[in-house]
């Protein structure tokens, strides 16, 4: 970093601490959003959105999203929003830039642990600045240049966090199935996110799962269950375009079920879970169709010789008179 490079004075910390549903802090399950943007001037642009659950110090949710174009900054995007919104937008602050994004996920997320987790539900007046700070100096030390850097702590309780469709009641049913969620995935493999998908069945122009090989194109229709997909499906509703993504692998599951894994936007897994051997509506991806056939390529040859005799004939003569 340069010292020589004056630092930003702008580093804010807001609190919203609305009644109603966002007052409501006593209850057990008491959450609460992180709301960040950040950005240096021509280089770089980015948001994050992070959720929390107190009781047991749960990450819940991040979304954090950078670009480095500034062509669709939207002034009505900022910190104050309420997080259902924020973390809605955060895609639409310009195209993504992979590397940034992943640098600074993964060092978010490391910095993550129970700990600060606590600290931030104990006293958030005191160690949400703390927190802003130290994030603000980790993504600058990743970045190796200073940025502007605007950060809000806001509070919500168990009745909306269930309304966003995070938080629901577990049966003992939903014990193992459950257990490990998409969430958790997508923390636990912090190099990529997971999102589950459907694919679409065309029983007469589709191809066959078993038939599947890497690089093939799959349609799919993206679940809106996770703040991610949800993002995703909103983008390609707007642009009336399909998503289509290139075939990773496909595995089989002890149960006969096929799983298909896509390279999908920005580096995210989608999934594909299929009980049988169904035609999907897909294109083959690394095939390479010559346009002559062996009997066009022998006339081809044949011609090829023929003109060549003529002119060696020509230029004997041409020689010779």
């Amino acid at each position: 970093m340069e010292n020589n490079e004056k630092t930003p004075d702008v580093t804010e910390v807001e609190f919203d601490s609305n009644d109603g549903i966002n007052g409501d802090i006593d209850n057990e399950n008491y959450a609460a959003a992180i709301k960040c943007i950040f950005s240096k001037a021509k280089t770089i642009r980015g948001a994050f959105c992070l959720l929390l659950r107190s009781h047991d110090s749960k990450i819940i949710e991040l979304v954090l999203w950078t670009t480095k174009s500034a062509s669709n900054e939207d002034p009505a995007f900022n910190q104050s929003m309420n997080w259902e919104d924020f973390s809605w937008k955060i895609p639409s602050i310009g195209p993504l830039d992979k590397e940034s994004c992943e640098k600074l996920k993964s060092a978010l997320i490391e910095k993550l642990s129970k700990e600060t987790i606590d600290d931030i539900f104990k006293d958030p007046e005191l160690n949400v600045n703390s927190f802003s700070s130290k994030i603000r100096e980790l993504f600058e030390g990743k970045l190796y240049y200073l940025i502007e850097f605007y950060l809000e702590f806001e509070p919500f309780n168990k009745k909306r966090l269930k309304k966003s469709g995070y938080e629901r009641e577990e049966t003992p049913s939903d014990a193992n199935a459950q257990n490990v969620s998409m969430t958790k995935i997508m923390f636990d493999q912090m190099d990529s996110q997971v999102l589950a998908c459907t694919a679409i069945v065309d029983p007469v122009n589709g191809i066959a799962v078993s038939k599947l090989e890497e690089g093939d194109i799959v349609e799919v229709v993206i679940s809106t269950s996770s703040t991610l997909g949800a993002l995703l499906a909103d983008h390609y509703a707007k642009s009336n375009k399909v998503p289509e993504y290139p075939v990773k692998n496909v595995t089989m599951s002890e149960n006969g079920a096929y799983i298909i894994n896509l390279e999908g936007d920005g580096g995210a897994t989608c999934v594909v879970k299929t009980s049988s051997d169904l035609r999907l509506r897909a294109k083959k991806g690394y095939i390479y169709e010559s346009s002559i056939s062996g009997r066009n390529l022998m006339i081809i040859a044949g011609v090829s010789i023929v003109v060549f005799i003529l002119a060696l004939i020509l230029l004997i003569r041409l020689l010779i008179g």
